[in-house]
């Protein structure tokens, strides 16, 4: 049986989100619709990773969501609860959190649609075959603009073709479950999610949550930092020494900054008698907002599996000498001295 669907946002309502806390913060979020509840993912300016809400779908316009686990090992609670309006979709709302406790009033404006792909390619005969399943989500941005449009493209290829290589194998796989004497099956599944950290004029940066497994004890998930610049025309990747003056000490700034930040997160590898040393290369999965830079690492790469991910926030005002004025730091506001 092979299922290949791929579908834009089934509500008005669904999709990236982004606005501005009363305090002068920026929030973006993520709605998608599931078949009884929406799935929410959020994310405010300042705070290193996303946090995972659910909710029910919305009744006469109105919708609330709370996160369901902690994300960051922390007792973070988050409440986000409000009203939608149409043409364009907008949400009045207020956010609150535990810690600290706080809860501000805000709008936000919807900035793409959610563009989903789900493959299933394999077949069952009782208990017996197995195959592959596979879903992606990622933004399509509503404004055309050359920049923003370029990005949406690119996602969308990247999409269709993560699924194509991922399920390749699926029919494979299903006849080998099925040719087993005993029931057995064997199963692939994976995703790939694309969020929205910030959106500012020749610049974006996306955090890409990608999730995998393929036999064995547990799967394997992933975390990447995507930031796009507009360069002559063209859409380009940053790097992370892109940001900063090469004649400065920016690697050894940085790299010590972020140990610090990990150690009071106790991650495992930082805090053994032989630390871990960190280089450039380990922070490699980054993404901007007008606060700082958060870095973020997968599983097994500073600490166990069951350590889980680890996000820390290094803010603008440590890196700032570092930076180079005349590079993409200057599209970022905040980043650089002086006015925002």
């Amino acid at each position: 049986m092979l299922i290949i669907c791929c579908r834009s946002s089934t509500s008005p309502f669904e999709g990236y989100y982004l606005g501005k806390l009363s305090d002068g913060r920026a929030v973006t979020f993520r709605l998608q619709f599931a078949e009884t509840n929406v799935n929410c993912r959020i994310h405010l300016q300042g705070c290193p990773g996303f946090d995972r809400l659910t909710g029910d779908r919305p009744k006469n316009n109105s919708f609330s969501a709370l996160q369901d686990w902690p994300d960051r090992g922390d007792t973070l609670v988050v409440k986000l609860r409000g009203s939608f309006s149409r043409k364009p979709a907008v949400f009045s709302g207020s956010l609150s959190t535990s810690n600290p406790v706080a809860t501000i009033n805000f709008t936000a404006t919807k900035i793409a649609s959610c563009r989903a792909l789900h493959v299933h390619r394999g077949f069952k005969f009782g208990d017996r075959g197995g195959g592959v399943t596979y879903d992606a989500a990622f933004p399509v941005f509503l404004n055309t603009n050359a920049f923003l449009a370029a990005i949406s493209r690119q996602l969308a290829s990247e999409a269709r073709a993560g699924m194509k290589d991922f399920s390749s194998n699926g029919y494979s796989l299903a006849w080998d479950g099925f040719k087993e004497k005993r029931s057995f099956s064997y199963s692939w599944e994976g995703f790939d999610n694309v969020d929205i950290a910030c959106v500012f004029p020749g610049l974006a940066s996306l955090y890409d949550e990608v999730y995998e497994y393929t036999g064995g004890a547990h799967g394997n998930s992933g975390i990447e930092g995507r930031n796009f610049i507009f360069v002559a025309g063209k859409l380009d990747d940053l790097k992370l020494p892109d940001l900063f003056n090469q004649k400065t000490t920016w690697e050894k700034t940085l790299c010590a900054a972020c140990a610090r930040e990990l150690r009071l997160c106790q991650a495992s590898d930082l805090m053994s008698e032989r630390p871990k040393h960190l280089t450039a290369k380990d922070l490699e999965n980054f993404t901007l907002d007008a606060g700082g830079m958060s870095f973020h690492f997968s599983p097994y790469e500073v600490g166990s599996y069951a350590e889980g991910s680890f996000h820390i926030l290094i803010r603008w005002s440590e890196l700032r000498p570092f930076l180079d004025a005349n590079g993409p730091a200057r599209f970022i506001p905040g980043a650089l001295p002086g006015p925002p």
